[in-house]
C-alpha cells in the first residue's frame, strides 16, 4: 500500500521502510514498462501503460520521501568525528 505508508512516514516523521524492497519496486516498475509500451503500441492496450507508470510514479515518490525522512531518527551519538 503506498498511500499507508505515504500516511505513516508524513505523520511520524520517520521512515521505517526498506529502501532495498521499494528499490526492487521501482525496478520491476521499470522493466515492466517494455511489454506494456510494446502491448500499447501493437493492440493500443493504453491501460496496462496507465497501470505501470501510475506504479513507478507511486513508487518512486515513496522513496523520495523515505529519503527525506531517513535522516530524521538518526541519533546525535552515532555521529564520528
Amino acid at each position: 500500500g503506498y498511500f499507508p505508508t505515504i500516511h505513516y512516514i508524513l505523520k511520524y516523521k520517520t521512515n521505517s521502510e526498506s529502501f532495498e524492497v521499494w528499490g526492487l519496486m521501482c525496478f520491476a516498475s521499470l522493466i515492466s514498462l517494455y511489454p506494456t509500451i510494446h502491448a500499447w503500441k501493437s493492440s493500443g492496450n493504453i491501460l496496462a501503460l496507465i497501470f505501470t507508470i501510475r506504479g513507478l510514479v507511486m513508487v518512486s515518490f515513496v522513496l523520495v520521501l523515505m529519503k527525506i525522512y531517513s535522516n530524521t531518527n538518526k541519533s546525535v551519538t552515532n555521529v564520528k568525528f
